[in-house]
């Protein structure tokens, strides 16, 4: 069973709390993978460093960091569960890229998720008040398979109805028009 992020490799993106999830998850179940998709910038070297540290300091030998990957299909092809552990965002693309790779989500309630992951349909949103409710989750996932593969779906779902190009692009459209009709009244 496969947990993935995709995430530049700094503190914002909550790479220790998804350390610490794997952790959690690891003290319950034997079978699971992590991977870490994303670059690790110069400035980020010493983090890095440290997120090295606690996978050590954690036991956690079943993980594996990802650098200079262009091309996420692949991966999150493999991937069971999307996780976004981050601390703030606006709207991330990982989490649209997972959502259209078909895959369940266990995120962090930050910036524009709760649009596209609905709790109890395609994925789950926790508060990060701590690792064990993030952990629950992805076990419970990884218990009900068909609820996993459910929760697929219906990301895949909403991809294609909510974040399609073709979708986005009439919404942008529908902006547009929505600020030059404001405009044209004043």
């Amino acid at each position: 069973f496969v947990i993935g992020m995709v995430a530049n490799i700094n503190y914002e993106k909550g790479v220790e709390r998804f350390l610490n999830v794997a952790n959690s998850v690891n003290a319950n179940s034997a079978d699971c993978y992590f991977v870490i998709v994303g670059n690790v910038f110069e400035s980020q070297r010493k983090y890095y460093q440290k997120l090295q540290d606690l996978c050590f300091e954690l036991n956690i030998d079943n993980i594996c960091f990802v650098q200079n990957c262009y091309d996420i299909r692949p991966i999150l092809n493999r991937v069971d569960v999307y996780v976004c552990s981050s601390l703030q965002e606006s709207s991330p693309v990982a989490v649209w890229e997972a959502i259209s790779m078909g895959k369940p989500i266990v995120s962090a309630d930050v910036g524009d998720v709760p649009l596209y992951v609905k709790n109890h349909v395609n994925g789950y949103i926790e508060s990060f008040e701590g690792f064990d409710a993030f952990s629950d989750r992805i076990l419970s996932l990884k218990s009900d398979r068909k609820k996993c593969e459910e929760f697929g779906k219906k990301s895949r779902m909403i991809a294609i109805s909510q974040l399609d190009i073709s979708n986005i692009s009439k919404k942008q459209i529908k902006a547009y028009h929505s600020i030059l009709d404001s405009r044209n009244r004043e």
